[in-house]
């Protein structure tokens, strides 16, 4: 089964989301087995991760209503 274009691209940029948030993550959780005033500095961190997962929850919302 051949896919679309666009719908190729957004499975592509779907992936390529996945992708950061788990390097997001990675990192928050490198930080939590780090010392108490390091894991203050990954509050950041912690924020861009949340941001990431709630962009590809609506990412993924938008594919499933074929929006993408």
């Amino acid at each position: 089964m051949e896919l679309k274009p666009d719908r190729r691209r957004a499975i592509y940029k779907l992936s390529e989301e996945m992708e950061r948030c788990q390097i997001m993550l990675e990192k928050y959780r490198d930080k939590l087995n780090q010392t108490p005033d390091l894991i203050l500095s990954g509050c950041a961190e912690s924020a861009a991760a949340k941001r990431a997962t709630l962009d590809l929850s609506r990412a993924l919302t938008k594919y499933r209503q074929g929006k993408l």
